[in-house]
């Protein structure tokens, strides 16, 4: 039977035979003793102390609750005698007398350097780990955001699960250094004259393994990392103010496009987010895409100069504040999405003020949308804001075949979509397509249009003209700006739209006829066998 007692070692409480305190304490007290002249004496002892505490924790297990006096021995052993770390004017005989300490190296642990980090030191700790320059790392982190967006979730998840290194043993752990009093006693003090990176992980001292950084390979993929940063700073420089400039200015002065749009993005996103939601949900957006590129930049400049200054916090606020924007814009997504569940779409005939006196129907163009205010959205689409309604352009024009001996008809397809069928209904009939239809003449609009306070909800008008068998139509000339379909049309090229076109429905479809030019006696039809050989072959 042996006495035990409670000790606390570096905030660890351990249960210890008293014999195995004493010597313990005697080592300790030497240690104090010997490297008291020592400056950064304390943080030697702490570390010492915090090492031993570490090393007893690992000889513990649920069937050994007691550190022994054999422990305490190999411990000693392990972390060095402390007669051989005296000063060096001190006679060498008292290293000769004393017994020589077991080589321990430590196993290489992962940590996060926080000394030699830029954000949280994950780059650094895996430098170390694996024995290569951070920049390297730093380099693989950002093309992964940049490529597919998945280096910062996987920067932050290594960051929350990663242990920083604190105490001198874990950073010597960190980098493969035998943790013991001399290893201990060095590095505080060539902590304390400033080398706090290039630490090798032989079994050398760490002021000699400062020069590791100074390779040729070091020095080639420093060069590397500058050159990604200047791009990664030009970039993102330019994309930032790309950003602010649509966010903030005039689209249409910033784009090159057919026209100007005065309205900035912030009255487009008003016309799609839902009421109450336009002005968060314009800033989430903003923020969203601004902070990613304000991270691009900032890192490329550190690249770039090799700081090597800090900037946990600005990360930490910029990551909370993107993620924050990242959740009210989904959130005022989700409300928008749920304004476009259902849809109504209904057919509202245009009805004919005059008999037609012939076989042929003109198409006329009432107005050409294009002016100041027309935003170019891609083929066929152009939009025009106003204060009190929306104008879209251009109206898709169907031409289908009718039954022989029946009448022309004509009428207008609007749809929409709305939160709810009754929302959507309300949505279509405002839209506002007008035309009328005299004799032999159809006046049509090239844009149709509807309410501002309607918001966009995918509000679509579509011209229907149903030709019987037999008929011909004429078109203006630059039709070919218009989505025009017909059906079971053998023969269709755009070109046949630039010039004032005839066509007619006979059995087999819609067919081109010609080129419409009024004549002496009303119609003359030019013959074009060679143009469509022409579209044949193409």
């Amino acid at each position: 039977m042996k006495k035990t007692i409670s000790i606390n070692i570096s905030g660890l409480v351990f249960n210890i035979e008293e014999q195995a305190y004493q010597v313990l304490q005697v080592y300790l007290d030497e240690v104090k003793k010997i490297l008291s002249t020592h400056e950064g004496v304390d943080e030697i002892i702490e570390d010492i102390e915090s090492r031993i505490a570490e090393l007893f924790h690992e000889k513990l297990s649920e069937s050994k609750q007691v550190v022994t006096e054999a422990d305490v021995d190999e411990v000693i052993n392990i972390m060095g005698s402390p007669s051989q770390y005296k000063l060096d004017d001190e006679e060498e005989t008292s290293f000769k007398e004393e017994k020589e300490s077991t080589t321990y190296s430590a196993q290489k642990r992962f940590y996060r350097d926080d000394d030699e980090g830029v954000i949280g030191g994950v780059a650094a700790g895996l430098g170390h780990y694996f024995g290569i320059d951070p920049v390297i790392i730093r380099v693989i982190f950002v093309l992964m955001f940049i490529l597919g967006g998945s280096g910062v979730l996987l920067y932050i998840i290594l960051w929350v699960v990663i242990p920083e290194a604190t105490t001198t043993a874990q950073k010597l752990q960190m980098r493969g250094q035998p943790v013991n009093v001399e290893s201990i006693k060095d590095y505080v003090h060539n902590f304390k004259d400033g080398a706090k990176s290039g630490v090798s992980n032989a079994s050398k001292s760490v002021r000699d393994a400062a020069k590791r950084s100074t390779t040729v390979l070091g020095r080639v993929f420093s060069i590397i990392g500058r050159v990604i940063g200047f791009g990664m700073m030009v970039f993102g420089l330019l994309f930032f103010v790309i950003a602010i400039m649509i966010h903030f200015g005039s689209i249409g002065s910033f784009f090159v496009i057919e026209g100007d749009l005065s309205n900035n993005f912030g009255t487009l996103t008003s016309l799609v987010f839902p009421e109450g939601s336009a002005t968060i949900g314009f800033w989430s957006l903003f923020f969203s895409i601004i902070i990613p590129i304000i991270l691009v930049t900032t890192l490329g400049i550190k690249l770039l100069f090799q700081l090597k200054g800090r900037m946990r916090a600005s990360f930490i606020t910029g990551l909370v504040v993107w993620i924050v924007s990242i959740c009210v814009l989904s959130y005022v997504g989700v409300q928008t999405g749920l304004e476009f569940r259902n849809d109504y779409s209904y057919l509202d005939k245009v009805e004919q003020n005059d008999v037609m006196t012939s076989d042929t129907l003109f198409i006329e163009i009432d107005d050409l949308m294009w002016n100041d205010q027309t935003f170019d959205m891609g083929y066929n689409d152009y939009l025009s804001v106003g204060r009190d309604s929306i104008q879209v352009g251009f109206p898709l024009i169907k031409i289908q075949r009718g039954i022989a001996n029946k009448e022309v008809n004509v009428s207008v397809m609007k749809r929409s979509n709305g939160s709810s069928i009754k929302d959507a209904k309300s949505n279509a009939e405002s839209i506002s397509y007008p035309s009328s239809w005299r004799s032999n003449k159809l006046k049509i609009k090239s844009s149709y249009s509807f309410p501002t306070p309607d918001k966009i909800r995918g509000q679509h008008a579509s011209l229907m003209i149903s030709l019987p068998i037999g008929k011909r139509i004429v078109f203006p000339a630059n039709m070919d700006n218009f989505p025009i379909e017909f059906e079971d049309c053998k023969h269709f090229s755009d070109d046949f739209l630039e010039e004032p076109s005839i066509w007619e429905a006979n059995e087999e479809g819609m067919e081109f006829i010609g080129i419409y030019r009024p004549g002496n006696s009303g119609v003359e039809v030019l013959d074009t066998d060679e143009e469509e050989e022409e579209v044949d072959k193409d």
